[in-house]
């Protein structure tokens, strides 16, 4: 795991000479057939941030950069997202991977840490909801 981490870092720096990077994501059907195709326009500070923090992972919601730290955790994570539209509903949801809600917590400010430390070692999934919209992710606590 550490060592494909750090060749995403130095495939990221190298990338972040440029201004901006495309990514483009498939998604597939049981069949192996592509059902979707997402392009994301990444730029130079988001792509820093991930090289600078390679136990972070970063999303971008309605021009709302959500980063999620440190990833695998021991115990506590933080979800920092600026610029926070607080006109809208946000808040995070933690699943076991049996689809058990374990947390459910509004989010008010830029930086919110979640304490996981009394749950087991495991894989969890947390869904970060902003406004309308939906980023998941997969947390890793050892």
């Amino acid at each position: 795991m550490t060592k494909i981490i750090g060749i995403l870092a130095v495939m990221l720096w190298s990338i972040a000479a440029y201004s901006q990077t495309t990514k483009v994501e498939f998604g597939y059907d049981n069949d192996g057939n592509m059902t979707s195709r997402k392009v994301a326009v990444i730029p130079r500070s988001i792509l820093r941030t991930i090289v600078q923090h390679h136990d972070s992972i970063v999303d971008v919601i309605s021009e709302q950069k959500v980063v999620f730290y440190p990833n695998p955790t021991k115990g506590v994570f933080r979800i920092h997202i600026t610029p926070l539209d607080g006109k809208v509903s946000n808040h995070f949801e933690l699943y076991a991977l049996s689809g058990t809600l374990l947390i459910t917590r509004d989010i008010v400010g830029e930086l919110t840490e979640v304490n996981i430390t009394d749950y087991t070692t495991a894989t969890y999934l947390l869904n970060v909801h902003l406004g309308g919209k939906v980023s998941r992710w997969k947390v890793i606590k050892e």
